[in-house]
């Protein structure tokens, strides 16, 4: 009551100048009269007759007049809520919003026309861009009127606009439960995370400015939509005066920590917990980004339980179900595992029938999917919705008996709590302890001790790599066994050719051997060998045949080493079909000795290596291979629309990956990684070093759409797989990614073994950084990685220091592996480089005259060496669509060089899983002797520094642990030069 007196009298002046002050004289003279015509009515009459006038006055647009007789009235009877209503219509009439919305507040709630009042109260507040205001208003009028359908209707658009989707799938839910929910609002009950419109909605994933400003409220709601097309940068952007002036909701402040964690900021993560509000606990968001954390944090139990949070408050939140997979198989839970990850899987396909039902709206058969998929997910009443969909409007009985299901639903107890108990899939929060989340611990995570000790260094030029295959005579192409259109072409030959890079001359020239793959395998009468091309004279010449090196078989991956310990580097063919042993006669010529293998059966071979791999100092050969040799080389299928369907391992078997035994008398033993070690994989990529610092070296498996494999030695001629407990498994997202090319090096400079991964499209690269602990995690997000390489098919990878600024750098090949234009991705792409500065990678252009850099292609495979000895490292490219590219390195860079190579005595003379640190003025630059190096490549065997240059003479020497145990020191190296180092030899000799 007071409230509204203190209304009138606030309005008590303005109203007297209205009616006294701005009238014409016979207008005022009518007013009087009027009013003395009401002097004999009572009062409720009188009321009811000048809010009549007001609105007939409002209705004929004459609002000023309106107002002045409505201010007149609510001065007399400031308790009169239909006044105050009217008054506000008006004033909104009349444009004053912000008046509008003074009036409308003091409307009574125990008033009949408190629920138009609410309406028009949330309407000017939306007008005002005060959408989560208009929201919250909404949301507090439904707990005292539920029934009032359609401010949950609004309620949902404007939690939607603003970006808080928890609150909006409620009142989705609800509509949902009655029965009287939208098509669009059961669509956004799919990814409830994410943005809605989603992309597909508006879709087009590269939606201007414009369209998303109309879509998405400032803040929460764009930052919402920002994350689901994976620009989390953007997102941030978009919260960050929020975190400053303080969040517009809960929802944003929850929705903010999610971004930090999944960007992988840490240290504003740990600002941002050490505030958090008490309400937020409510949020799956927050216990996303509390989950995501406790992962990096290796902290597997509380992971699970903070996961375990996020889905009772989010059921369609994928990223949980993917990561849940990830930490229970770590702990050593692979049923559990499993079937969070089949639910992941579940998951993502209502995404994909969401989409295909947009796309294709009459579609019933989509429609039947996705309501079975919800059933099975114990989702009841989005089933019901969704059959509903597909019933024809004079379809009574179908749609009584889907309304007497929904009555019998919601009379069950059990219905309220079915999709929660489903969605755990028999475990429960409670069952696993929640470590508290400390300031100390929250400190020492994110950032290594290489990123607080070793300042970042500015990229110091532009790189220029310029192809001169053509100037050096190295004509190579990777061919089909016809010409066809390459955009139909079966999974095998998507899969490219391998490059080996060895000196079989050992004239101290790197020479290059090819694969060939020109038939239908598997078979040995291919119509193209393979091809060795011998360094020669600054050009190379075809040797193929002269060297006895021929290979008719369907090749894939090459390894070269020196399999008998002679000195002289032998070559391990892979085949799709029977590999083949090539051993170096020393003469210029090699001897194939395949025999020496054994029996084995036929496989779908991909990358190979040769390296003691059980610790002998023996080298053994290991082989990944792909997917079962039946059906495995069969074309692609066509759909039902015609359309040709995009090749998958997926639709293949796994076949296990194998290992030959160096039995020390020229002959091998056949070992098979069965499934008590690791579940078959899809495997490509392959590196073979000692990633622990153990003097052993152990063999990571880099996987297509299946989990990765790191396979250490367990000390009985066996292995253990532990990458799902050191987080090598999977990449950030929990998922398993469509791995490729694998590169090595010290990415983060902190003397630490770590691996950079190429992934499908739409996958991004994965930056595992090695921990002092040896666990791995994925910083591909923390380093700018994720971004640029997100859109690409990533193939071969490789990490060098173009700039010589001390950090290494990266080069990427890519291509699709089918032509999918019209989904809107491109088939040929782009090559990438990326150069750090210590702290992130950044996409760079690339100087060249040759015009390499200016095309795209179908890349597949890329090896290293330094054909012409300058320092620098250059990369020989494999494409399916283009001749073989030699890029050679020559960016003006001021940094200096040292190269080495390793002969091992006592052990195994390639010297694989050795550890070289070459310190220069007490600074450390540390590399790996590595075998397998990446996908289907072997590089030239040498190990390559750059460092900045330094004023007068830089003090630097070499130390190397050999795989042996032995260490050795040299000091006084001299930089531009090669070294070769000998195991138990004081001196290092100079090569050149």
């Amino acid at each position: 009551m007071a409230s509204k007196r203190n209304l009138a009298s606030s309005f008590a002046v303005t109203a007297t100048l209205l009616v006294l002050g701005c009238q014409p004289a016979s207008q005022s003279d009518r007013m009087r009269d009027s009013e003395a015509a009401l002097v004999e009515l009572d009062d409720a009459t009188k009321i009811q007759m000048e809010l009549d006038q007001a609105k007939a006055l409002s209705q004929r647009g004459n609002h000023d007049t309106a107002a002045k007789s409505l201010y007149s009235l609510m001065i007399r009877h400031p308790d009169n809520d239909d006044a105050i209503l009217l008054t506000a219509q008006v004033e909104a009439a009349r444009g004053d919003l912000e008046t509008a919305l003074e009036v409308i507040r003091s409307v009574n709630a125990d008033s009949k026309v408190w629920p138009a009042a609410i309406d028009l109260h949330a309407q000017l507040l939306a007008k005002r861009g005060r959408h989560g205001l208009a929201a919250d208003l909404l949301l507090d009028a439904l707990v005292k009127q539920q029934d009032r359908l359609k401010w949950r209707h609004e309620a949902w658009r404007l939690l939607n606009f603003v970006g808080r989707r928890q609150e909006a799938c409620d009142q989705a839910m609800a509509l949902c439960r009655l029965g009287l929910a939208t098509e669009p609002e059961l669509l956004s009950l799919i990814g409830r995370r994410l943005a809605f419109p989603s992309p597909d909605l508006i879709k087009d994933k590269g939606a201007t400015p414009q369209q998303i400003e109309k879509q998405f409220a400032p803040g929460l709601g764009k930052a919402r939509w920002f994350y689901s097309v994976q620009q989390y940068d953007r997102a941030l952007e978009q919260l960050e005066r929020q975190r400053r002036d303080g969040f517009a909701s809960v929802a944003d402040e929850a929705f903010y920590g999610r971004l930090l964690a999944e960007s992988q900021h840490w240290e504003a993560f740990q600002s941002w917990h050490s505030q958090r509000s008490l309400q937020i606990e409510r949020h799956s968001d927050y216990w996303s980004a509390l989950g995501t954390f406790y992962i990096d944090a290796r902290d597997h139990e509380s992971a699970v339980r903070a996961l375990l949070e996020s889905i009772v408050r989010d059921p369609t939140d994928r990223e949980s179900y993917q990561r849940l997979a990830k930490v229970l198989a770590a702990i050593d839970r692979p049923e559990d595992s499993e079937q969070f990850r089949n639910r992941g899987i579940e998951i993502a396909q209502t995404e994909r029938l969401a989409k295909e039902v947009l796309e294709s709206p009459t579609d019933v058969e989509k429609r039947e999917q996705l309501a079975r998929y919800l059933m099975e997910l114990g989702r009841p009443f989005e089933t019901l919705a969704w059959t509903s969909t597909m019933l024809p409007r004079n379809a009574l009985a179908p749609r009584q008996m889907v309304s007497r299901q929904r009555v019998q639903l919601l009379q069950d107890p059990s219905a309220a709590t079915m999709t929660t108990e489903i969605a755990l899939l028999g475990l429960a929060p409670s069952q696993f302890r929640l470590q508290p989340l400390d300031e100390q611990r929250l400190g020492n995570r994110g950032v290594s001790t290489a990123e607080t000790t070793v300042p970042p260094r500015a990229v110091a030029t532009t790189p220029r790599l310029v192809n001169r295959a053509d100037e050096l005579n190295l004509a190579f192409q990777w061919y089909k066994d016809v010409e066809i259109d390459l955009t139909t072409i079966p999974i095998h030959e998507s899969l490219g050719g391998g490059i080996a890079v060895l000196d079989y001359d050992l004239d101290g020239w790197p020479d290059v051997y090819l694969a060939q793959g020109s038939g239908d395998p598997p078979t040995d009468r291919c119509t193209r060998s393979n091809e060795l091309y011998r360094h020669l004279n600054s050009t190379f010449q075809t040797k193929t045949v002269p060297a006895n090196a021929e290979d008719h078989h369907y090749s894939s991956g090459l390894a070269a080493g020196d399999v008998n310990q002679d000195g002289f580097p032998d070559l391990l063919l892979g085949s799709l079909g029977h590999n083949r042993l090539l051993i170096n006669n020393g003469d210029g010529t090699f001897q194939e000795q395949t025999e020496r293998l054994g029996e084995f059966p036929d496989r779908f071979t991909a990358s190979v290596a040769i390296a003691d791999i059980n610790g002998d100092r023996l080298p053994d050969l290991f082989e990944s291979n792909y997917i079962e040799m039946e059906g495995g080389f069969a074309l692609p299928k066509t759909g039902p629309d015609g359309k040709l369907i995009s090749p998958t391992p997926l639709a293949h078997y796994p076949d296990a990956d194998r290992w030959f035994e160096n039995l020390g008398d020229g002959t091998f033993r056949l070992h098979e990684i069965t499934r008590s070690i690791a579940k078959p994989g899809t495997s490509l990529g392959l590196v073979v070093t000692d990633f622990q610092s153990d003097g052993k070296n152990e063999v990571f498996v880099g996987i297509d759409v299946r989990p990765n494999h790191l396979l250490v030695q367990d000390g009985n001629n066996s292995f253990l797989n532990l990458a799902d407990t050191n987080g090598l498994a999977n990449g950030l997202s929990g998922v398993a990614n469509g791995c490729m090319g694998i590169a090595t090096g010290d990415f983060n400079r902190d003397g630490r073994l770590d691996l950079q991964i190429a992934n499908y499209s739409l996958e991004p690269a994965n930056l595992y950084l090695q921990n002092a602990s040896g666990d791995f995690t994925d910083h591909s997000m923390r380093y700018g990685l994720a971004a640029v390489t997100n859109p690409f098919v990533g193939f071969g990878t490789k990490a060098a220091d173009f700039d010589r600024n001390g950090f290494l750098d990266f080069i990427v090949t890519n291509g699709h592996i089918f032509d999918m234009r019209d989904q809107g991705e491109p088939y040929q792409m782009a090559p990438q480089l990326l150069m750090s500065d210590g702290r992130s990678l950044e996409l760079v252009d690339v100087e060249d005259e040759s015009g390499y850099w200016d095309k795209t292609y179908l890349g597949r495979t890329i090896a290293t060496l330094d054909y012409d000895r300058d320092g620098a490292t250059d990369f020989l490219v494999g494409h399916l669509d283009q001749p073989l590219a030699l890029l050679h390195d020559e960016t003006r860079a001021d940094g200096r060089w040292v190269q080495v190579e390793l002969i091992g005595t006592t052990s195994e003379r390639d010297a694989i899983g050795a550890r070289l640190s070459l310190t220069v003025d007490r600074t450390p630059y540390i590399e790996w002797v590595t075998a397998g190096d990446g996908y289907f490549c072997s590089d030239e065997p040498v190990c390559s520094f750059a460092f900045p240059p330094r004023q007068g003479d830089a003090d630097i020497h070499l130390q190397v642990q050999w795989p042996s145990g032995r260490v050795q020191d040299f000091a006084a190296l001299t930089p531009g030069h090669r070294y070769l180092v000998v195991e138990g030899q004081t001196q290092p000799e100079l090569r050149w």
